[in-house]
């Protein structure tokens, strides 16, 4: 069929066709030459060392990267097709002996290689010998180090799994060698994601950072902890970053603020704190404006949390706003970042630009100041869209006359937001709300608890004290009727039993 058409229309039915479906590349380039032609490339444009689905007590994965990497040194030429390159690892990922899984000798592979640095030729063969002679398990990061090698004109690197696969390997050895003067590696957009219980370290991002063609540097599950940063590690960085964004992210500013000061061409900064407290209570506002001032190229800053389950009306009136210990203690706000000429975005709380006094919890009071245009003073003319994050459940007091300001009239968007995102203001005044989902009784109390009453009632008790307080009532009345509806008459006397405690305990 290829063969019989243009190649603009092969091309225009490729684009109908999963790409991401490796078999599917496979069977279009054995079709005939001109297939092989329009489907190589793609077939080895991502080289996805594990696949969508990753089985830690299964060798089928470390089996397709041995066989890989043999394909790769066998027909270099193919290594020019690799765009984006993915290596994931776990935990307790197994290690395998180079001898089960790669079939092809190490002569060959060191000819493939004769275009790379010395230095670099020397550190693969120096790992390759190593694990041939000894017999030992090779490290998943050992072969990707080895791809990256062969596929250096690769723009896109993923890892995920165990960060300590960027430790002290051939795959950290290749990044320091290959960054350096005259660069050879292309790498441009590096993601790095780590599961639970693994965190992410600078002096592990150091060699990307040091990378000259690195433009996007994506993190998940970043946490700094301040012995991490040893005197003299970000002394010398000079990063070229452009795009930075952290995500599910927890540290002290102050640690960081000198990583981030070495991006001096940073454009987008965008971080996803753990929790809302990091974002509103812990965050030095001052050093962090200190250091967005010395970012004169930025056009996008973000600054957010993740949704606080635990952030309810009920928690709000019972246990206050501020955590504890850190009432009594104002928060200064960031100070003027109108020197940033090129800022268009910025999504950051309300303490930012104000402090913590810069509003009061209601509208009593003398209003005279409620429409000084103060934005203006804080914030550079180029800003086209602004999203505050006011830090109550609440959007009351005078934070609702913000809108006033003469500045919003002149953003193309504008909302503000209470700290969980359910309730906001636009520019124009108009207000909503995220109605809350009612949640059914089964999903809420399986039957399987009808056997433990005392756990039953608690489970009815958290999810109930979830909502709000003037919805409590109808839910549990649709509860009762839900049980009368869809358990048999025993199973129902039990659940309505306990919903009749649990409307007690609420005093409903």
């Amino acid at each position: 069929m290829f063969s019989r058409l243009p190649d603009e229309l092969n091309e225009q039915i490729l684009s109908y066709i999963d790409l991401g479906n490796k078999a599917t590349l496979g069977s279009i380039s054995l079709t005939n030459r001109l297939g092989q032609r329009l489907a190589t490339p793609l077939f080895y444009s991502l080289v996805d060392v594990v696949g969508d689905e990753f089985d830690a007590d299964n060798d089928r994965d470390i089996v397709r990267l041995g066989r890989l990497c043999q394909t790769l040194v066998e027909d270099p030429p193919r290594c020019a097709y690799v765009k984006a390159i993915r290596v994931a690892s776990t935990r307790d990922d197994k290690n395998f002996r180079i001898v089960d899984y790669l079939k092809f000798n190490i002569s060959k592979s060191e000819q493939s290689l004769t275009g790379l640095p010395n230095d670099v030729r020397q550190s693969i063969s120096t790992y390759l010998h190593s694990a041939r002679t000894s017999g030992e398990p090779l490290p998943r990061s050992t072969l990707g180090g080895l791809l990256l090698a062969m596929c250096h004109q690769a723009r896109v690197l993923q890892l995920e799994g165990d960060p300590n696969m960027i430790g002290e390997s051939l795959l950290r050895t290749i990044l320091t060698q290959m960054s350096t003067q005259p660069a050879v590696l292309a790498i441009e957009d590096v993601k790095l994601s780590c599961g639970a219980g693994q965190t992410i370290s600078v002096p592990g991002l150091v060699p990307f950072l040091q990378l000259p063609s690195m433009r996007k540097l994506n993190l998940y599950n970043f946490v700094l902890h301040p012995q991490s940063i040893a005197p003299g590690l970000t002394a010398n960085l000079r990063s070229s970053l452009q795009h930075l964004t952290l995500t599910y992210c927890t540290f002290d500013f102050l640690d960081f603020a000198p990583v981030l000061a070495r991006c001096s061409s940073l454009r987008l900064l965008w971080i996803e704190w753990h929790n809302r407290e990091d974002n509103f209570w812990r965050m030095d506002w001052p050093a962090l404006g200190a250091t967005l001032r010395r970012l004169g190229g930025l056009e996008s800053l973000r600054l957010e949390h993740r949704h606080d389950m635990s952030l309810t009306v009920a928690s709000r009136e019972a246990n206050g706003l501020v955590p504890p210990g850190m009432e009594g203690h104002p928060i200064l706000p960031m100070g003027s970042i109108k020197s940033l000429e090129r800022l268009r975005e910025v999504t950051v709380p309300s303490v930012a630009l104000f402090g913590s006094a810069g509003f009061r919890p209601d509208l009593s009071g003398p209003l005279e100041n409620a429409q000084v245009e103060v934005l203006s003073t804080l914030l550079p003319p180029s800003l086209r869209e602004l999203t505050l994050l006011y830090e109550d459940i609440y959007l009351a007091g005078t934070i609702r006359l913000l809108p006033l300001d003469p500045m919003i009239a002149r953003l193309d968007d504008f909302v503000l937001y209470n700290c969980q995102k359910d309730r906001w203001i636009t520019k124009d005044g108009v207000e909503g709300f995220v109605p809350v989902a009612v949640p059914d009784l089964t999903g809420t109390a399986p039957r399987s608890l009808l056997n433990n009453i005392p756990l039953l009632i608690e489970s009815l008790r958290d999810s109930l004290g979830l909502l709000p307080p003037a919805m409590r009532s109808a839910v549990i009345d649709q509860w009762h009727r839900e049980a009368g509806e869809e358990l048999p008459l025993g199973e129902c006397m039990i659940m309505r039993a306990a919903l009749q405690e649990v409307r007690s305990i609420f005093r409903l």
